[in-house]
């Protein structure tokens, strides 16, 4: 169907499907009716520029990706259908294709090309009158093969991409500056796709390429929680937008970014404490000021705001800086989520339109959804002429070519792609006359010669020369290009390896980044020594990475020469080092030792990586060097055998009583700590005695009387339970009271709820009884057995409260039990609940408007509250055990907020939920899982402490049912007070 829509009627939208959504609104009058010219005159727009609609709803629905082809035709995918498709629903979300026939700035002709789909993420027109597509767990590509503007045919080209989450499915389409398609997945899924290749494997986030000439799919990068966007600069330099925590960062290939399953090393983004980005947009072109020309546009989705980041050379990567809002809107459902340039020079933002963005946390049917609009907005530089966007498929091939040298970015890449279409042959012969008619002496000559070898590689060949000659570069960028090149032809170049020899010894960090990565593709030694001359004293984060993992990747062709003792290097030891390190491999330990021992200047970080992998035998290098008196490294030996003992359970052979010996008696108040802990562990006996005297001792810090405690506990004797016993009926400080019945916990439950019990009878501060119920969360058959002590016992209220405060967090069978008992104990109300102050949500609306934001943060940062001891506030604060409400006021509607307080089980932040882990010997643990790997599983809980579990000693683990924010934690706040920390929250993130 084609629709011609024009002047004032383009502005009537169709709302019939939202009547019953507004009319189910109540008191909710802040949602506004999707008026187009009130959303336009809710902009507020830097100076110098304006903002106009390009298209709207009927013509387009929910938009989440743009992209112009060759013709200037702009495509757009969307979904009605978001979050789900429901029961006997069809598949009915649909691409669309706009023009501007009259070109005046607005889309006047659509075509729906294709509309059998389900929640389309990604759309790349192919420039021949088809498309590729990012649909659910596939890839697939539409044509029209009879020419009538709509697609007959789809071809399913991969299957097996992941589908857990809806926001995370394959997605964002785009083609590199070689002709490879580049596109993204999120966290929360899993792919495993099968090629004529072999298996690719993707667990959670990642980018990758697709050649669709041969079908070759690749991972390019991996991490980020949910990559939602990505571009490249004018060389060829990769940036991608993070659209659930971390703003944008630059990537590269076999570069990790936090969040990255099972990986240990990782790369910073650019904007670590920026908010929410999705969309990237680097602008070029003739258009847009000079000034501005390489920066990066990019959404802040939750805000609706567009901003603008400068960004310039870092060492081997970039740095960025936020410059002054470009665009921002006060209207509620402006939801800018992607951002293309357009043929014209003008920026094109995709607004999906909804005032709900939440997926996990908001019902699904929540009638405030918006399943019918959506917007295109034009930004356009006032006063500077917009661009004419030149015919690709009538220009000759000579013509192509000169487009190679447009400022604009997408002129030369569509270039490139309708030179795909043509006669191979002639565009070859045509591109050797066109870089040898190239004057050398133009500033902009090496960029044309890249764009050559782009033009190459988009053609699916290889022109050794040209490579060569781009390498010989004046300008770094233009080299560090050609060996991205190189990294993608690798050993198809037959002196590869010479080349890149030169590169990793460019005197640009960037050249060498880009070398060393390029020769983790050759699996040869040769290969991981040629990169090995990369390494240097003074390496960044970035450059750093890239030695780690190519030394990694070729460990399984250069360890065994190196063990076998046929391996020599010019490098150096320390260079050596370093790549032994980077495998994390077990058979290095021995070799790491021996150069540790032979070294005037050893390297501490090699006692960690023992630690980590070392087998027993190899950990007693550790008590030998932890055994000898004032030895510089003693505290670092210490530490590796805690990690050994308490994440693998794997202990030394000898000298463990030596060391220990020397650990107390010369060690600092953390050796101290260490030690105690390792005399546990390690069960040593005759260090009982000791660990006694440093629990009860008064003069010794808390830290240590907390790990003898702890240790004790490992001996589980009846001697050790006595000896908690009797230091509790003493007249000891809280603290050493409070660790001892602790102890006793895990020595004897009976005996050690008995003194629970008696120690919540008397006048406690927050912190010991957080510390008390910590105990009881964790082990097993405690709860009961609480509730059952509790029965005849008076506590005080606030005691009581507290407590249920920290026992509802568990999860735990029978936490309402002991709520219950607590509650009778104290003479309080049930705390399960928030108190609502006898109001309504609809109530509580209509006093929001006289509430107090200003106050309302005042509320926030009370401690009692808790708020500030879980959450931060854009980047700003000391824990994130909760998701950051910098932007919450944005993202979620007020009643939302409220029912979050009153209910936080009900509806749980993506990214947060919480895992219950048993153990095997009772021990109970729930919290968000931050690492895994094969050995261990760490996990942040509530309180907002890491820890530690081995999987060998596991016994069970689920996902909980219930938040780690507990109920209750305003009761102590009048009405006043809990409706000005509401005002505080919804306008959170509604200013930059």
């Amino acid at each position: 169907m084609i629709n011609n829509i024009k002047g004032t009627s383009y502005l009537f939208i169709c709302i019939g499907l939202l009547i019953q959504t507004l009319q189910a609104q109540n008191d909710l009058r802040d949602i506004p009716k999707p008026d187009l010219k009130k959303e336009q005159a809710s902009f507020s727009i830097a100076e110098g520029f304006e903002i106009s609609l390009y298209t709207a709803s009927p013509m387009i629905e929910k938009p989440t990706q743009i992209n112009f082809d060759n013709e200037g035709r702009l495509w757009v995918c969307g979904s009605h259908l978001y979050p789900q498709l429901n029961v006997n629903e069809e598949p009915s979300d649909r691409i669309v294709i706009l023009e501007d026939t009259d070109k005046d700035g607005v889309a006047d002709k659509s075509i729906i090309f294709y509309d059998k789909l389900i929640m389309p993420n990604g759309i790349l027109p192919d420039n021949e009158g088809g498309a590729y597509v990012a649909s659910s767990d596939k890839l697939i590509h539409l044509s029209d093969t009879n020419g009538d503007g709509k697609a007959d045919k789809s071809e399913v080209l991969l299957t097996g991409f992941g589908t857990e989450d809806t926001h995370h499915t394959l997605h964002r389409l785009g083609w590199g500056p070689g002709g490879k398609i580049y596109m993204q997945q999120g966290f929360y899924v899993s792919s495993h796709v099968e090629t004529a290749y072999g298996p690719r494997h993707l667990k959670g986030s990642g980018l990758w390429t697709y050649d669709p000439e041969t079908r070759r799919l690749e991972i390019f990068t991996k991490g980020y929680i949910n990559p939602w966007g990505h571009a490249f600069n004018y060389w060829g330099q990769t940036f991608e937008a993070d659209g659930a925590g971390t703003g944008f960062g630059h990537s590269f290939p076999n570069s990790v970014v936090v969040t990255s399953p099972g990986e240990s090393q990782s790369v910073p983004s650019l904007t670590p404490n920026s908010p929410k980005a999705c969309g990237i947009e680097i602008i070029s072109g003739k258009h847009f000021p000079s000034s501005w020309t390489g920066n990066v546009i990019t959404n802040d989705f939750r805000a609706h705001i567009t901003d603008r980041y400068s960004i310039e050379a870092n060492g081997s990567s970039y740095k960025a800086k936020l410059e002054p809002t470009f665009l921002k809107s006060k209207h509620i459902s402006f939801r800018p989520v992607d951002v293309t340039m357009g043929p014209d020079g003008a920026l094109y933002l995709a607004d999906w339109y909804s005032p709900i963005i939440q997926h996990g946390e908001v019902d699904f049917r929540d009638q405030r959804r918006d399943h019918v609009n959506g917007r295109v907005w034009r930004i356009t530089a006032k006063g500077r002429p917009l661009l004419q966007k030149p015919d690709y498929n009538k220009l000759s091939i000579p013509e192509l070519l000169d487009l190679l040298k447009a400022e604009e970015n997408w002129v030369r890449l569509l270039a490139k792609q309708t030179l795909k279409t043509k006669e191979v042959k002639q565009v070859t012969n045509a591109l050797d006359k066109w870089v040898l008619n190239l004057d050398s002496q133009e500033p902009k000559y090496d960029h044309h010669r890249l764009e050559a070898l782009w033009t190459v590689q988009t053609l699916n060949l290889m022109d050794i020369d040209l490579l060569k000659s781009v390498l010989k570069s004046k300008n770094a960028s233009a080299r560090s290009a050609a060996v991205r090149v190189l990294y993608y032809w690798n050993e198809k170049v037959p002196d590869a390896l010479v080349l890149l020899k030169t590169a990793v010894q460019d005197l640009d960090t960037s050249v060498r980044r880009e070398a060393i990565i390029a020769l983790s593709k050759f699996r040869t030694v040769e290969a991981f020594k040629t990169a090995l001359l990369a390494h240097n004293r003074n390496m960044d984060q970035y450059y750093s990475f890239a030695l780690r993992e190519t030394s990694r990747i070729l460990s399984k062709y250069w360890l065994p020469s190196f063990l076998k003792g046929d391996f020599d290097t010019k490098t150096g030891e320390g260079a050596l080092i370093f790549a032994l390190k980077s495998t994390e491999d077990q058979k290095v330990i021995q070799p790491l030792i021996d150069f540790y021992r032979n070294s005037k200047s050893p390297d501490a970080s090699i006692l960690s990586l023992i630690g980590k992998i070392g087998n027993p035998k190899q950990l007693n290098f550790l008590t030998e060097i932890a055994s000898v008196k004032y030895h510089p490294h003693q505290s670092d030996a210490a530490i590796s055998l805690l990690i050994a003992a308490k994440n693998r359970g794997v202990f030394p052979i000898r000298n463990k009583a030596e060391a220990l010996q020397n650990l107390f008696a010369y060690g600092d108040e953390d050796v101290q700590v260490t030690a105690c802990a390792l005399a546990g562990y390690w069960k040593n006996a005759e260090f009982i005695d000791f660990l006694k005297q440093k629990l009860s001792k008064p003069t010794t810090s808390y830290a240590v009387q907390e790990s003898a405690a702890q240790a004790l506990t490992m001996f589980k004797t009846g001697d050790i339970r006595d000896f908690f016993v009797k230091i509790i009926g003493e007249d000891r400080t809280i603290g050493t009271t409070k660790l001892a019945v602790v102890a006793l916990v895990h020595v004897d439950l009976d005996e050690g709820v008995k003194a629970i019990v008696h120690l919540l009878g008397k006048e406690l501060d927050e912190e010991t009884i957080d510390y008390l119920i910590k105990t009881i969360i964790k082990k097993e058959g405690a709860l009961t057995a609480l509730s059952s002590a509790l029965e005849g016992k008076t506590i005080s209220a606030e005691t009581a409260t507290l407590a249920s405060r920290f026992v509802q967090a568990s999860g735990r069978e029978g936490v309402g039990e002991l709520m219950a008992a607590l509650a009778e104990a104290g003479s309080i109300e049930s705390t399960s609940v928030v108190s609502n102050y006898g109001l309504s949500i609809q109530d509580i609306l209509r006093k929001l408007k006289d509430g107090d934001a200003r106050k309302g943060k005042e509320v926030y940062l009370r401690p009692q509250i808790a708020c500030v001891a879980c959450h931060k506030v854009k980047g700003v604060g000391s824990s994130d055990v909760g998701p950051d409400l910098g932007s919450i006021g944005a993202s979620a509607p007020a009643d939302y907020i409220i029912e979050s307080l009153i209910e936080p089980s009900k509806k749980i932040k993506e990214g947060f939920k919480s895992t219950a882990i048993t153990t095997k010997n009772g021990d109970f643990y729930t919290g968000a899982i931050v690492y895994e790997d094969t050995n261990i599983i760490k996990i942040k809980t509530s309180s907002g402490t890491e820890v530690s579990l081995q999987k060998k000693l596991i016994e069970s683990r689920e996902a909980s049912k219930v938040s780690m924010m507990p109920a209750g934690l305003t009761n102590s706040l009048n009405e006043g007070d809990f409706i000005d920390l509401l005002k505080y929250l919804t306008v959170l993130g509604k200013n930059h």
